[in-house]
């Protein structure tokens, strides 16, 4: 026993230790011996700081009040740096001015460990700046606040006199109140020093002291001839016999007469050093050093000899003031309230007791009244028998269905004749009179001869051996519930034929997927018998991997109502499969869930067909553009990831039109359908097919490097060429043209090698056709097309922009010299995002050449039509507005149809409309032209034929044409002032065309020789730079309306 309580005794030890060496290691230097009344005070106000943190302060005292040697400050030296190098401290205290000396002195030894000082009264922290985190509390005075403090108190103040010593920290001291009483102005009053007195003498000197005089004792504990006296001592003598008041500078000085002032407090300025040391141990950074912790403090008792309010000051220390009566009384007070709660606490139990009492009454007499009411309200048919079977009590619902009861008292119930089964009724009586309860069904005959099914319960009531009342009848009628399951066994019936004839699988399924139940449809479709099929999973019978249709639950494809669906192939007892719709949802039995099958073989059947012919071209079996297009993105994608080569081939059959034309569209079709079968054959394998549309091929041949690929493209056209293809017993030739693009890692986009490709095919038809044209980034006509197609992105996004403006020129009347009516062409101009305007021969060709002219016409005759809807008073100043059409857009369905109705809907007469086509648009597209000229004929609209001349047959088509203006082509109109050859077709065109009954246009005027030429010739109208440049159609118009009105003002 007496080792286990070592061992004990040792682990707290050691847990104790251990506490300690995890605490912070403080070390306290005090200048003061340990009972000196201002250490005690620090030392109490640093331990209340600290308490409850993990804090270790060991307290050394120097008594450096009593002994102020140089040889014991430098044993003090050398003791301390031995303790600094034997013990690790985490932060050093000290307290009065002696203290940090001797740390400033070990500042070597101290380091970096922050030093919290107190009690400090110098003017200056120059002398410790080898401290490197220093920081504390000063205990200075602050003088010229407390001779404010004094002048408030005392108005007629005129001189105050600070008592303070000659001692070693007293020199430091009176050397700080120096520099606060230089800097200090308008004290209003004259401040002397008492010292280098004995202590009779300044006992004396004060006694002496008149009104208007007041003392401020900040320390004199060391008189004139060295002797030391206790502050109590002195303080009790020079308070006792002044006249004048004394105010102190230190709060223990308050018991000895003082009677207050700003002062320093011990335990309060401990109290802040504790705050600083646990910031400066908690924080690698030093705290800032405390300049004002000094207290308004007063004595009480003697501040109210002095007749001073303290009421008028706020933060103030009341020292020795009386408790209030509350205070004093507090036990009393509280005893009294005590004995006051526990009487209320039993007056109020007696009463929640009567109440209770009262309530259960009220209860009891609710609980009978309640209880007669459900006897007597009650639907059910309630009696009361006796030990014999007879009737003693009955509530109302008994009474009406037996309403000859009261005539029978005498009768045991099993007698009376309304039941059908009352041997039964007497039976259960009896045995129940054993001691037994009983339930049942009984029937009997109402009134009216109907059978009502009665579910009777039978019980003895307690203590009946006295009582009449021993057996309680209760019966209700459940005639209603039998009849509703006898429907729903029907029901069930029913709905068992009808699970069975439903024309969809049905199926009930465990949370094992085990078949529970199954229709007759299920087996029929799938081959199995319901014997075969029941006990087996759902899954065995599925044709694939599919999970479990449970699965489905917890995945986010859930329809409407709680239902998921699916679709996934079941296999047959033949050995087929077929494709089931598969809708599951829960039942209400948690466990089970229901599976509705549908048939849709055949519906995934035609998918598939859709598919193949979405992807395919119908005619020859290739792929089509749009699944070839899927086909280059995955070639483009392992060109960029993985590093492969391949070529992309652009095939186009050389003048195919010839043979449509020549033997006809079936025709024509053959030849398609052995070109795509010859490809297939000279191919290499893994290539891919496509027939893009009309007599276009293309096909990626993959890892293909250049080499191999310009001779793939020389085997494709040898093999075309040399094929012979026969119709009706004639032999046609196939040629081709193969455009080639490398698909590496200089391609593009999809679309931007499409459009290389086609370019560099378009150059193999260019350079004479039947050849191979192998695209190359530096090839300048590719790269011509390629900036066509940039403008393609460029047109788009001007057009959902809304950067494309309407420019007008006038065209002018040559032989009148009266100004007419406006007659203008409208022009197209667009900006770049910049604001910059774009050459409309750099966009024109390209929107012409990918199917984009009709969209700038349309937004022309957009922008043209809506200016004149929103200024209508323009509208008859025009004569004529001459807008230009491309040939694509005479051929675009969807064009027209907008054409017409712009010109049906518009304010602008349909006679001032002029449209304009190139012949060469004209020519090439001449059936649609005489069909659009026609429908615009009808509308009153007047047709220009453009740029007339520069095709070669314009003559033999211009009689075929509905035209009523022929624009000549600018390239003869600039030069026949100079060049006769140009002027003989400028008058051979005119002279045409005035036959025919059509008016002329010379285009590219540009100064007065061309124009008086052309008056010779007779031309009727005019245009061009030598009478106006092109301007904003809005400009044009609006200067041309201002012209015309100040001509008709003059």
């Amino acid at each position: 026993m007496r080792h286990i309580f070592k061992c004990f005794f040792l682990a707290i030890v050691l847990l104790k230790s251990g506490a300690v060496l995890a605490a912070y290691q403080v070390l306290a230097v005090h200048s003061y011996h340990p009972d000196f009344f201002w250490t005690e005070s620090l030392v109490e106000g640093i331990e209340q700081g600290i308490e409850g943190q993990d804090i270790v302060v060991e307290h050394t005292y120097l008594d450096t009040k009593r002994v102020q040697s140089v040889g014991y400050m430098a044993e003090l030296k050398s003791l301390y740096q031995s303790r600094l190098r034997d013990h690790h401290y985490d932060a050093i205290l000290t307290t009065d001015n002696a203290a940090l000396w001797l740390v400033s002195a070990l500042a070597e030894e101290v380091g970096d460990i922050p030093v919290v000082f107190s009690g400090l009264n110098i003017a200056t922290y120059a002398p410790f700046e080898n401290l490197t985190r220093l920081t504390g509390v000063e205990e200075l005075i602050n003088v010229p606040d407390n001779v404010a403090l004094i002048k408030a108190v005392h108005p007629d103040t005129q001189r105050v006199w600070l008592a303070l010593d000659d001692a070693y920290s007293s020199r430091d001291y009176w050397q700080a109140i120096s520099e606060q009483l230089e800097n200090a102005t308008d004290l209003g009053v004259e401040v002397n020093r008492l010292h280098q007195m004995r202590f009779d003498d300044l006992v004396n000197r004060i006694a002496e002291l008149e009104s208007g005089d007041v003392v401020l004792f900040i320390s004199y504990f060391k008189d004139a001839d060295g002797a030391f006296m206790n502050h109590g001592d002195l303080l009790t003598k020079i308070t006792t016999s002044a006249t004048v008041p004394i105010y102190g500078a230190n709060s223990f000085m308050l018991p000895y007469g003082v009677i207050g002032g700003i002062m320093v407090d011990g335990h309060h300025h401990g109290l802040v050093q504790a705050q600083l040391l646990t910031e400066a141990l908690q924080s690698s950074k030093t705290p800032p050093i405390v300049t004002d912790a000094n207290q308004l403090m007063f004595e009480y008792t003697t501040a109210k000899k002095k007749h001073i309010d303290l009421t008028l000051f706020s933060n103030v220390v009341s020292v020795n003031q009386p408790p209030s009566f509350m205070v004093s009384n507090r036990d009393a007070i509280l005893s009294s309230v005590a004995i006051m709660f526990i009487a209320g606490l039993i007056i109020a139990g007696l009463a929640k007791q009567m109440n209770k009492q009262k309530k259960g009454e009220r209860e009891l007499a609710q609980s009978r009244a309640l209880f007669k009411g459900v006897f007597d309200q009650s639907h059910q048919y309630i009696a009361l028998l006796d030990y014999q079977g007879r009737v003693v009590s009955a509530n109302g619902a008994f009474q009406r269905i037996f309403p000859q009861w009261e005539t029978r008292e005498s009768m045991p119930l099993w007698h009376w004749s309304d039941w059908l089964s009352g041997d039964r009724l007497k039976l259960h009586i009896e045995s129940l009179i054993e001691g037994q309860t009983s339930r049942f069904e009984a029937c009997l005959l109402s009134e009216q001869q109907n059978e009502v099914i009665l579910d009777v319960a039978l019980k003895a009531l307690p203590d009946h051996s006295d009582a009449d009342a021993q057996i309680l009848f209760e019966a209700r009628d459940v005639s209603q519930r039998k009849l509703a399951e006898q429907k729903l066994q029907r029901s069930e019936v029913e709905y068992r034929m009808l699970y069975e004839q439903q024309p969809v699988m049905l199926l009930t399924i465990d949370h094992q997927s085990r078949i529970q139940s199954v229709n007759q449809c299920a087996t029929e479709w799938l081959g199995f018998s319901k014997r075969h099929m029941l006990g087996h999973k759902v899954t065995d019978f599925y044709a694939d991997d599919s999970p479990p249709p449970r699965s489905l639950l917890g995945s986010s494809n859930r329809q409407r109502f709680g239902i998921w669906r699916r679709e996934t192939r079941y296999r047959t007892s033949d050995g087929q499969e077929r494709w089931i719709r598969e809708s599951v949802r829960s039942t209400q039995v948690q466990s089970q869930l229901l599976l509705v099958g549908e048939d849709i073989t055949e519906n995934r059947r035609m998918e598939q067909q859709l598919r193949y012919q979405a992807q395919h071209d119908f005619l020859t079996g290739l792929i089509n553009r749009s699944h070839f297009e899927m086909c280059l993105v995955d070639a483009l994608n392992s060109a960029s990831d993985e590093r492969f080569t391949h070529a992309m081939f652009y095939i186009d059959l050389d003048q195919f039109r010839v043979i449509n034309d020549t033997v006809g569209h079936e025709a024509g079709d053959e030849a398609l359908k052995q070109t795509a079968q010859a490809l297939r054959e000279l191919l290499p394998t893994g290539a891919t097919l496509a027939r893009l549309g009309g007599d276009e091929f293309a096909v990626i041949c993959y890892q293909c490097d250049e080499e191999q690929a310009l001779a793939q493209g020389k085997q494709i056209l040898d093999s075309l060429s040399e094929m012979d293809f026969y119709w009706n017993n004639s032999r046609l030739a196939l040629s081709c043209s193969v455009g080639i693009r490398m698909l590496d890692k200089t391609a593009g986009t999809p679309q931007q090698v499409h459009a290389q490709a086609d370019t560099a095919c378009f150059a193999a038809k260019h350079d004479g056709r039947s050849r191979v044209h192998l695209y190359r980034p530096d090839d300048e006509e590719l790269r011509r097309h390629e900036r066509e197609m940039a403008f393609v992105n460029k047109i788009h996004a001007a057009l959902a922009e809304d950067r494309l403006e309407v420019y007008a020129q006038p065209i002018v009347s040559v032989s009148s010299k009266l100004r007419e009516k406006l007659y203008f062409e409208v022009l197209v101009r667009m900006r770049d995002r910049e604001g910059n305007y774009v050459a409309p021969g750099l966009f024109i060709p390209a929107a012409e050449r990918y199917n984009m002219a009709h969209l700038i016409d349309k937004r022309v005759i957009e922008k043209t039509l809506g200016w004149f809807e929103r200024n209508p008073e323009y509208v008859n100043e025009i004569a004529m507005i001459s807008i230009n059409l491309s040939g694509r857009s005479m051929s675009d369905e969807g064009f027209i149809a907008f054409l017409l109705d712009a010109l049906n809907s518009s304010n602008v007469p349909s006679s001032s409309i002029c449209l304009e086509i190139t012949e060469t648009a004209a020519i090439g597209n001449l059936t649609d032209a005489i069909e659009l000229f026609t429908k615009l004929k009808q509308l009153g609209c007047t047709i220009a034929l453009d740029d007339f001349g520069s095709g070669l047959s314009s003559f033999g088509y211009l009689k075929r044409l509905p035209v009523d203006i022929i624009k000549i082509d600018g390239q003869f109109v600039r030069d026949i002032a100079e060049d006769e050859t140009d002027y003989a077709m400028v008058r051979a065109i005119h002279e045409l065309a005035t036959q025919m009954g059509k008016k002329t246009v010379a285009e590219f005027v540009e100064n007065e020789a061309i124009l008086t030429r052309l008056k010779s010739l007779g031309v009727d109208y005019a245009q061009g730079y030598h009478f106006s440049m092109p301007k904003p159609m809005e400009l044009l118009i609006k200067s041309e309306y201002l012209q015309r009105s100040l001509e008709a003002q003059e």
